[in-house]
């Protein structure tokens, strides 16, 4: 379990240095004779003269209540060969998993109080200093949204101080990179607290590592239509660089 939740330095260094990009795709099976109990499938490429399909699979239960939420069980991001599941799309239940060891470890993160809402995992690094795993959790507290931050070693859970101007999408996983985690904003939740749209100006998330602190920038190009449409927008990391992607212009 301990390489599970912190890597030795030496497993971190041979993990990076050994990496290959590989495609994965899972799928949820329900057990028979077994409503909430569900198989949960991971199926890995690998590389070689002949490129074969890998596939891993746990069993996890979902209770009649994370069943009416909306979404069932996905991988969310990885750290390091590390999957984080969020059994549903706005809850702080997780379960980190090892596919190639398969060690498994559920997280269950209280709320700070029953008013907080949009309570969700939405980032999973490596902090380099501190040499361990974290999980940032993003949440709206009356009329703010607030985050924390949960150290996977001791499961100590840490508010951070401040609040969020802008909430990152939870559904997508961050794209990592010179020290920050980089999101699109999520317009609906802004629109939700605020009633209005997020402006393009903030329409990029941004959280440094080593200042637990967050910010925002513009996307490229010009400023959309009235109707926002920053959900078909995205990120991605090519050859040391932030990209952007813009699926709405695509002629139709």
């Amino acid at each position: 379990m301990h390489q599970l939740i912190r890597p030795t330095p030496y497993i971190v260094g041979m993990h990076l240095h050994r990496i290959t990009p590989v495609i994965a795709f899972h799928r949820i099976k329900v057990l028979p004779r077994e409503a909430t109990k569900y198989k949960f499938i991971m199926n890995f490429t690998v590389e070689n003269r002949i490129k074969k399909i890998v596939s891993k699979s746990i069993n996890m239960e979902l209770s009649y209540f994370d069943q009416l939420k909306c979404c069932g069980p996905r991988v969310h991001s990885s750290c390091n060969g590390i999957l984080l599941i969020k059994k549903t799309y706005i809850d702080p239940s997780i379960l980190l998993w090892n596919p190639v060891t398969g060690q498994e470890y559920s997280l269950e993160v209280a709320r700070r109080s029953p008013s907080s809402t949009y309570y969700s995992a939405c980032g999973f690094f490596f902090h380099p200093k501190a040499r361990e795993n974290r999980i940032i959790f993003i949440y709206g507290e009356g009329q703010f949204f607030k985050s924390s931050v949960l150290s996977v070693t001791s499961t100590v859970l840490r508010v951070l101080p401040g609040f969020v101007s802008h909430p990152p999408d939870v559904n997508r996983a961050p794209i990592i990179l010179n020290g920050a985690l980089h999101w699109m904003v999520d317009d609906h939740e802004y629109k939700r607290l605020f009633g209005v749209l997020p402006h393009c100006s903030n329409s990029i998330v941004i959280f440094n590592m080593d200042q637990e602190k967050f910010s925002t920038m513009p996307h490229p190009g010009s400023h959309c239509a009235s109707e926002r449409r920053h959900y078909c927008m995205g990120l991605l990391e090519m050859e040391g660089h932030l990209c952007f992607t813009d699926i709405s212009r695509l002629p139709r």
